[in-house]
């Protein structure tokens, strides 16, 4: 299954880079930074129920922009890499390091105001320190449970739809709602996203 996200991820990017003659030049970079807040309304957060809301992380994201205007001058290709700060999350004796990769077309309505939609892929690692966790066990106080030293990693492919204004020259400000597992019905989660960025090309366009 991976495979196969990763087989439809690399289609539909490299569309673009053929149709660019190979130009690898971009006529743009970005540095971005993103509060991303995952899964909205689908973990489990305690013995009652409750779901998890909107709890943001923070990644910091480079940005490449290609124009398409052989296709349509308002057209462009913008791949995007984001890594996120490394954290524990809601189990402390576990580590979680999240990163993605973008490849969504961008359109610009006007100079300032663009959307944008894409696929992308959405990678988690976990991983711990080995040995033993304490945890509430039904009836009984706790049970001792063994954490691996190995880490492990999984792959989401992720669609995202979304905006981006530019409110001074050279900074902008961006939203995303982001479809993990869009085709598949029970693992389909929903995610958000604001964002920030500088250019440091010209104005954007």
């Amino acid at each position: 299954m991976k495979n196969t996200k990763a087989i439809l991820f690399l289609i539909f990017s490299l569309c673009p880079t053929f149709a660019l003659g190979y130009n690898l030049n971009p006529q743009d970079w970005k540095v971005g930074a993103h509060l991303l807040a995952l899964h909205i309304d689908d973990i489990q957060v305690d013995d009652q129920g409750t779901k998890n809301g909107i709890d943001p992380d923070l990644f910091l994201s480079l940005e490449a922009n290609w124009q398409l205007e052989f296709v349509h001058e308002k057209l462009s290709w913008n791949p995007s890499f984001g890594l996120g700060l490394p954290h524990s999350g809601r189990d402390e004796d576990i580590k979680r390091w999240q990163y993605f990769i973008n490849s969504p077309l961008r359109y610009s309505w006007l100079p300032e105001l663009q959307t944008h939609f894409g696929p992308g892929l959405f990678m988690t690692r976990l991983s711990s320190d080995g040995g033993t966790a304490e945890l509430e066990n039904g009836t009984n106080p706790s049970t001792s449970f063994f954490l691996p030293q190995e880490g492990s990693t999984s792959m989401n492919l992720i669609w995202s739809v979304g905006g981006r204004w530019e409110f001074r020259p050279n900074f902008s400000v961006g939203t995303d709602l982001i479809f993990f597992n869009l085709t598949e019905s029970i693992s389909r989660t929903l995610s958000a996203s604001l964002s920030f960025h500088y250019s440091f090309g010209e104005d954007e366009k």
